[in-house]
């Protein structure tokens, strides 16, 4: 079992990694005792980051448990609860509008069925600017014409950068089973991030239950 805290997470393995204009989209694996690639555990560290914001602590950290089943892309965690996490990417050269390719992605992990996606959250990360010709709102929809294997999902995106320029504004949009929207702002330099605000109704239901 690998863990890490969030600024851990952050100097040992992805420092540096934005002076790659490809690193959300490079599968490479960190290393072979943590077999998840860079934008896997940037985006644990964007969830727990969230967590620890809802639940007014540093608790939360992420992880790797190597016994864990296929799909194994990572968990955050408080030490009481845990959530397995499943990434994919829309990348930046999809022939498709990045919307029409977000639930596209959700179509496809999806039909996997409940052995792939229970008790785990899916996170799709947009890597594309969208030219509007699906309404962000279909994905939920979509959603709810079938039955959701995941726990969870959850769209992440980089909506700006700031004036100081090293600090990246990022969206995490719960589509399934509630709504909601937190925003972090990311420093790319040294790690350290503001959650501006979070409404991510799942997530905050699940920090509760340790804060009771």
């Amino acid at each position: 079992m690998i863990i890490f805290t969030c600024q851990e997470a952050w100097d040992l393995h992805l420092k540096g990694a934005s002076e790659n204009p490809k690193w959300m989209e490079d599968s490479k694996q960190i290393s072979e005792e943590l077999p998840i690639s860079k934008r896997e555990l940037f985006g644990l560290l964007v969830l727990a980051r969230i967590a620890n914001k809802l639940s007014k602590s540093e608790d939360w950290y992420v992880g790797y448990d190597p016994t864990a089943s296929e799909p194994n892309d990572g968990f955050i965690s408080d030490a009481t609860n845990r959530i397995d996490i499943e990434h994919k990417l829309v990348p930046q050269m999809t022939p498709q509008d990045v919307l029409c390719a977000i639930i596209s992605t959700y179509e496809k992990y999806a039909a996997k069925g409940d052995g792939y996606g229970n008790n785990r959250t899916l996170i799709i990360y947009a890597n594309k600017a969208s030219k509007g010709q699906a309404r962000i709102s279909d994905l939920g929809e979509k959603i709810k014409e079938s039955s959701c294997p995941f726990d969870s999902v959850i769209l992440v995106a980089a909506a700006s950068i700031k004036q100081d320029i090293n600090t990246v504004v990022i969206h995490a949009t719960e589509h399934y089973p509630k709504k909601g929207m937190a925003q972090v702002d990311l420093n790319m330099t040294d790690g350290s991030s503001t959650v501006s605000f979070s409404d991510l109704e799942s997530l905050q239901e699940l920090v509760n239950k340790k804060v009771k």
